[in-house]
């Protein structure tokens, strides 16, 4: 077996001893990887945080909760909510359902929305369609996602000399028939319906941009609601 001197050894510990510093102070330069489903937060965009902070603040908000139509909602608490329930027209093809929905009142416009069962014989449309409305052009203005379900924006245009007018824009189950706005699907075994009404002259003659808005403030609740 091979001996090493004292002066041997002294100089193998300083190799050993100088290589591990080395070693750990390349070790220390390496960044720390963030473990799997954590964020720095000091690498996220500044206005990707001042967007959650909006998300989650709700001191503008109150939430309509409804247990027995299994479904709730936020809308800003300067909009007034009213629950509406009326008879059928005698006209109507069912007389014997009742006009059930929620009137919410913003400042320039209303909200008619009606959610029930999809098995459920009851109207929750603020009136028969087209009953009472002049007539008009009816336009698709896309598809959006309300619940669990698809939605398709159909405006009422009305054109002459000073532009065109859009006072109402309903919520309707995305098909080619332009006669009828059917409940669309939520989720769940739920339909519902929506209209949109502007209020006042302010919006006349100003098209289509004025409604972008009002499209807006009632997507952002509708995109609120939930099923249960």
């Amino acid at each position: 077996m091979k001996k090493y001197t004292p002066s041997a050894l002294v100089v193998l510990v300083a190799i050993l001893a100088i290589g591990g510093w080395l070693w750990y102070g390349k070790m220390k330069e390496k960044p720390t990887l963030p473990v799997s489903g954590q964020v720095n937060r000091s690498d996220v965009k500044q206005d990707t945080i001042q967007t959650e902070s909006k998300t989650q603040n709700t001191s503008t908000l109150k939430t309509y909760r409804n247990d027995a139509a299994g479904f709730e909602f936020e809308y800003p608490k300067d909009w007034n909510l009213t629950e509406m329930s009326s008879p059928s027209d005698p006209s109507f093809a069912h007389p014997e359902w009742v006009f059930r929905y929620l009137s919410i009142e913003a400042p320039n416009f209303t909200v008619s929305l009606g959610i029930k069962d999809a098995t459920k014989e009851e109207n929750i449309q603020p009136r028969p369609w087209r009953t009472g409305i002049p007539s008009g052009d009816f336009e698709k203005r896309g598809v959006v996602t309300i619940g669990n379900g698809l939605a398709e924006r159909r405006y009422l245009v009305y054109r002459d000399s000073q532009g065109s007018h859009i006072p109402f824009v309903w919520y309707c189950k995305p098909e080619a028939n332009m006669n009828w706005c059917n409940n669309f699907s939520i989720g769940k075994g739920k339909v519902a319906f929506v209209e949109v009404l502007a209020k006042g002259d302010q919006y006349t003659g100003q098209g289509t941009a004025s409604w972008d808005d009002i499209q807006k403030d009632v997507e952002t609740v509708l995109g609120s609601i939930k099923i249960f």
